[in-house]
């Protein structure tokens, strides 16, 4: 999750620095949604986990059909979707 938080917070300053930015974007953050569901699952007893996995949730985007489609567009989605 943190890899997707710094490319999400790369900016680019030119068009080929964008592709890489999304493609790694793509790479890094698809799934991330769920492996949070799945670990505040895990950690379902132990609070001070789930507070820590709460202070996440701002930061996930939940969209992920909408992002599946705009990596297919890219070209870019990892091997596993």
């Amino acid at each position: 999750m943190e890899t997707c938080s710094r490319w999400r917070n790369e900016r680019a300053y030119d068009v080929e620095r964008l592709k890489a930015i999304r493609r790694n974007e793509c790479r890094s953050c698809l799934g991330n949604d769920k492996t949070l569901t799945l670990l505040k699952e895990v950690y379902s007893r132990d609070a001070d986990a789930l507070a820590s996995l709460k202070a996440l949730e701002g930061q996930i985007d939940t969209t992920y059909q909408q992002q599946i489609d705009e990596c297919r567009l890219l070209k870019a989605l990892p091997k596993y979707h």
